[in-house]
């Protein structure tokens, strides 16, 4: 057997260890809050939508729940009236970033 086998298989071990250490591998949950409250925060990414921001909207609204939504800039720039919506309704915004690029694809500098 080749060297290629072995350094497609080792980089591919390495690049999942990468993306599951990252996201699955944490040792505990991060809490905040105060001891014996039960909560929960609801945070929507990547948005807004304008199909699935709106209804969401309505969803939340319904039951009189609020969120906070973590947007991509050149989404909102594309739908701002839907920025005013969420604010609007009482929910908190966030920057996610200005263009959401797939951190799968990034090496480690790329992505700070």
């Amino acid at each position: 057997m080749g060297l290629l086998p072995w350094a497609l298989a080792a980089g591919t071990a390495a690049w999942a260890g990468y993306g599951l250490g990252a996201q699955l591998l944490a040792a505990e949950p991060l809490r905040r809050g105060p001891a014996g409250r039960r909560r929960v925060a609801l945070t929507f990414d990547d948005g807004p939508d304008p199909a699935a921001t709106p209804r969401l909207l309505e969803l939340l609204g319904a039951r009189g729940l609020h969120a906070t939504f973590f947007l991509i800039g050149e989404r909102a720039a594309r739908h701002p009236g839907l920025v005013r919506e969420l604010v609007a309704a009482g929910h908190e915004v966030g920057n996610h970033t200005w263009r959401h690029r797939n951190a799968w694809f990034l090496t480690p500098r790329e992505t700070v």
